[in-house]
């Protein structure tokens, strides 16, 4: 019994070893290809004469009706916020894939002030897989407002924030499994390769709890980067 023991505890530890070194190695290969993304893009960029946020993105790509359609994933690990220090929901650690289609809400604003910019409406898939603590997976969808700072060439700085639904299997202690809220707040920016492509790399404080329909409701909070790219349509 003690050699299955010992075989059963150090299997276990093996394959989460084994499953970190999936994670990272996904987000490392995603990172690279937004990297060479960006080196293969760099010719062409002598050619053009005008820059997109200025003139195409800044007057086309934002704005009243105009669609976006973008794909991310990244990193996101527990921090201890309030109820977060309780059991081991700090310690979470888990592997997003967040992809979004979003539709300009206003033209831009603020013609000639530092904040011009427009407003956005995104719906967002939300996939997360857990592989630390536990072994586990959350799923839903996320509405969220993302207002886009339209004054710097090729780049455009966004403040986000929005809240959605969360099915959630993450046997953590603290935190009931099954039907959950999520709240989540942050800021990044667009890096145009192309008038109508750009790369994406954003910040998030994001929160997932049930607002007390069922005990525990420690809430899990936690920190998530995202790296990704976007497509915005004519």
């Amino acid at each position: 019994m003690l050699e299955r023991a010992l075989g059963c505890a150090f299997g276990s530890s093996w394959s989460l070893r084994q499953e970190s070194r999936l994670v990272r190695g996904y987000l490392l290969r995603l990172f690279v290809c937004l990297l060479i993304s960006i080196l293969l893009s760099s010719p062409c960029w002598a050619d053009e004469s005008v820059s997109p946020v200025a003139n195409d993105a800044g007057g086309t790509a934002f704005g009243y009706g105009k669609q976006e359609w973008s794909i991310a994933a990244g990193y996101g690990f527990g921090v201890g916020l309030e109820g977060s220090n309780r059991g081991n929901l700090k310690e979470i650690r888990y592997a997003a894939f967040m992809p979004h289609w979003a539709i300009g809400l206003t033209d831009p604003l603020g013609e000639g002030s530092w904040y011009k910019g427009n407003l956005d409406l995104l719906i967002e898939g939300a996939s997360l897989f857990e592989y630390h603590p536990e072994h586990g997976f959350a799923g839903g969808a996320t509405l969220l407002f993302r207002y886009n700072f339209l004054q710097i060439e090729r780049i455009v700085p966004f403040l986000e924030a929005g809240a959605g639904l969360l099915g959630t299997d993450l046997d953590l202690n603290g935190q009931s499994d099954g039907f959950n809220f999520s709240v989540q707040g942050g800021l990044g920016f667009y890096y145009f390769l192309k008038p109508r492509w750009a790369v994406t790399a954003e910040w998030r404080l994001h929160h997932i709890s049930n607002a007390g329909l069922r005990q525990p409701n420690s809430g899990i909070n936690s920190s998530l980067f995202l790296l990704g790219t976007s497509f915005f349509l004519k």
